[in-house]
């Protein structure tokens, strides 16, 4: 959401009918070109509105395989969400959003059986959040009292989603093949657990597609990152390290200056340390794919 902004001063102490029908001219222009030129440079920006919401849905599996004691154990994960989005205001010249939770679901599934988690107590709240026109998330602090049941009275919350939520925007015009970089740090705790989520995501311009009727910027993203973690589980210290490595492709209505469309695959590789009364390494392979679109 970060919009570019032009002044055009005008010297002048004759002709001053002229200079205001110039200047609102060039006003005019300025305006429809918020978005620059696919020729000369696009100058991408997050201009979600403030009079209707922008209503997201995603979706998102993962498989998780791990060696214990000689044992592969297998976890599965499906979620769903809706989410809806809308301008409030700006603080310090960044927009402000309230999001909605219209939905949100999960299913876990392991050999020890299935858990669903109840969120209802979630849907239909809201919360505030405040990100820059590039979409950096700068405040998410409010998606933290939006918590839920995971398993066994674990309390886990929302704002982690939405550390990351919006793909990074380049703060510069880009032409067809340009490239610009993000830095990411997603972090959740629990009374028993923390985890730290590092990443950089290279993008690349790739070209112009018409999606669901939106002239978009089709954008292909590199990620790389790193994992790391501490907890206790029965009495015993779990330390976790891994790497990650992925794509996403998402289309950008660069006119509207919002997302359309993205479709993520993310692989991680852990180890997690075991020290305490039994010692012993977990190594793990976790796949997640997700895809989010608007759907009004």
């Amino acid at each position: 959401m970060r919009l570019l902004s032009k002044k055009i001063f005008w010297v002048s102490l004759t002709a001053v009918i002229a200079v205001l029908f110039l200047a609102g001219c060039a006003a005019k222009t300025a305006e429809v070109n918020a978005w620059g030129d696919v020729q000369t440079g696009l100058i991408l920006t997050y201009r979600i509105p403030a009079d209707a919401a922008l209503t997201y849905e995603s979706s998102s599996d993962s498989s998780e395989v791990s060696e214990v004691m000689g044992q592969t154990i297998e976890v599965t994960t499906e979620s769903a969400s809706n989410y809806s989005f809308r301008t409030l205001g700006q603080i310090d010249g960044n927009p402000q959003l309230e999001v909605t939770v219209n939905k949100l679901s999960m299913d876990i599934n392991s050999p020890q059986g299935g858990i669903t988690p109840d969120m209802s107590g979630i849907t239909g709240k809201t919360f505030k959040m405040t990100m820059s026109i590039l979409g950096k998330e700068l405040d998410t602090s409010e998606a933290a009292k939006l918590e839920y049941d995971l398993i066994g009275g674990q309390k886990r919350n929302l704002q982690s989603g939405f550390q990351t939520f919006f793909n990074d925007l380049p703060d510069r015009p880009v032409k067809v093949g340009d490239t610009w970089t993000g830095y990411d740090t997603i972090e959740e705790s629990s009374e028993t657990n923390s985890l730290t989520i590092e990443s950089e995501s290279t993008y690349t311009l790739v070209g112009f597609e018409t999606v669901d009727g939106f002239e978009c910027a089709k954008i292909e993203t590199k990620v790389t990152g790193s994992i790391t973690g501490k907890g206790t589980q029965q009495g015993m210290d779990l330390t976790t390290t891994g790497d990650l490595a992925g794509t996403d492709t998402w289309y950008f209505a660069y006119k509207e200056g919002y997302l359309i469309s993205n479709k993520m695959e993310i692989e991680v590789d852990a180890t997690v340390e075991v020290t305490g009364p039994a010692n012993m390494t977990i190594p793990s392979t976790r796949v997640v794919n997700s895809e989010m679109s608007l759907i009004k």
